[in-house]
């Protein structure tokens, strides 16, 4: 269930961006600390090389001791429908067999491309089986700088407005309509 806290309490999994490269440094990490240098934000961050640490890490998040921190922020490499785990797609409808364990009301962002570059229906069908209150991602392939700044301006204005979710995402619609539209930024 959503409920107010002095800060938005952040469940960050973020996957290789560049595998091949381990000393590639791309990482959503230093948009997690600002925010939490800013006191908007409190965040859990673990880096996911494989399906079974996502899925480890998936189970510890639905856990009643996480329940305070009910923003998953998935950062992976995505597809229409799914998000790369350990170089294979992971669809959202194995995450919603998955999630159907967590308190009804979570909300996740997908930081990757083209995940909800799906029909309405299933995407609708994907939050009533995970049981969530929203989804919010990308229908587009995005910009990695880019959509790290929106990122950034969605915590940001979640951490603004918490229980009225719905409220931060118009507020992003609107202060970031150019971004919004060319990374084709959704949410349900």
């Amino acid at each position: 269930m959503v409920t107010q806290t002095s800060k938005l309490h952040v469940f960050c999994l973020e996957g290789d961006w560049d595998a091949r490269n381990l000393a590639d440094r791309k990482s959503v990490l230093p948009v997690l600390q600002l925010l939490d240098s800013l006191r908007k934000i409190r965040f859990i961050r673990r880096d996911v090389g494989t399906v079974e640490e996502f899925e480890h890490y998936i189970k510890k998040w639905t856990q009643r001791v996480y329940g305070h921190y009910w923003m998953l922020y998935l950062c992976f490499h995505g597809n229409r429908g799914s998000i790369q785990v350990g170089g294979r797609p992971y669809s959202l409808d194995r995450l919603a067999s998955l999630l159907s364990g967590a308190d009804p009301g979570g909300v996740v962002h997908f930081g990757s491309c083209e995940t909800l570059r799906v029909p309405g229906k299933t995407l609708d069908a994907f939050a009533k089986a995970a049981k969530l209150h929203s989804v919010s991602g990308y229908t587009k392939s995005v910009d990695w700088a880019e959509s790290a700044v929106l990122d950034a301006a969605l915590l940001d204005a979640v951490a603004n407005h918490q229980t009225r979710v719905r409220d931060a995402y118009k507020l992003v619609d609107r202060d970031h309509a150019g971004l919004v539209k060319r990374l084709g930024f959704h949410h349900t």
